[in-house]
């Protein structure tokens, strides 16, 4: 007999051996070593996962609650605030300590270009990281390695470098005069401040099929001040 079956019949007893094989056996079907299935498990009394322990009460009486809470429905009302709305509550109409500020139509109707908001009561107002063309890159950097690169066509396609855009949307009317006063704004804003990282002149893309306006560079907040002293 091998060491491995003289281990197997040290650790269970109840291991037959008949006719060369080896057979394990118990009472209940089970592993010998399992306690479920035997028929001292079988009849232990089943305790109710909901059943208040007996620590937890005093003299055998058990508590009608453990932890004695009390049923009001008094400040429901701010439970009600942070709670999943149906549908987007109308907005206010005067200015928020968030910043937002309601439409003037009085004001809107005075320009020849109007920008609708979304329907969430904001700006379609976005920021958009674009891939700079590796061509456009290396001519700024030497025109020397653009010729070298041009012959590698997996280099020739986007560098690993990008550029940040304001993107307006949501546009209608004259989007020409919207792009004319929108660069004049920006550009005071510009000098005004005198900051380096801001570019001269504001460059800009205007698309009358999608009727948008792509900025170069980051002036969503600018761009928002602008609408809000035009109303919309």
């Amino acid at each position: 007999m091998s060491l491995v079956l003289q281990n197997i019949i040290r650790r269970c007893p109840s291991t037959i051996i008949t006719k060369g094989s080896l057979r394990f056996w118990s009472s209940n079907g089970q592993f010998p070593s399992h306690p479920m299935g035997t028929e001292e498990y079988e009849n232990q009394p089943r305790k109710s996962i909901t059943e208040i322990p007996n620590e937890l009460t005093e003299n055998g009486a058990k508590p009608k609650f453990i932890s004695g809470y009390e049923t009001t429905k008094d400040g429901w009302e701010w439970v009600d605030n942070i709670l999943f709305k149906s549908k987007i509550p109308e907005p206010p109409n005067h200015p928020t300590p968030s910043g937002w500020i309601p439409p003037n139509p009085t004001l809107a109707r005075q320009w020849p270009y109007f920008v609708d908001r979304d329907r969430f009561h904001s700006y379609a107002l976005y920021v958009r990281i674009l891939p700079v063309m590796l061509e456009y890159w290396l001519h700024e950097q030497h025109r020397y390695y653009l010729n070298i690169f041009r012959r590698r066509v997996e280099y020739d396609i986007y560098a690993q470098r990008t550029r940040r855009f304001s993107l307006l949307e949501l546009i209608s009317g004259d989007i020409w005069a919207l792009d004319h006063d929108l660069k004049n704004y920006l550009t005071k804003r510009v000098e005004l401040i005198n900051d380096k990282s801001k570019e001269l002149p504001i460059l800009s893309q205007v698309d009358e099929i999608k009727r948008h306006i792509l900025v170069d560079g980051e002036y969503e907040e600018w761009i928002a001040d602008f609408l809000k002293e035009k109303g919309f």
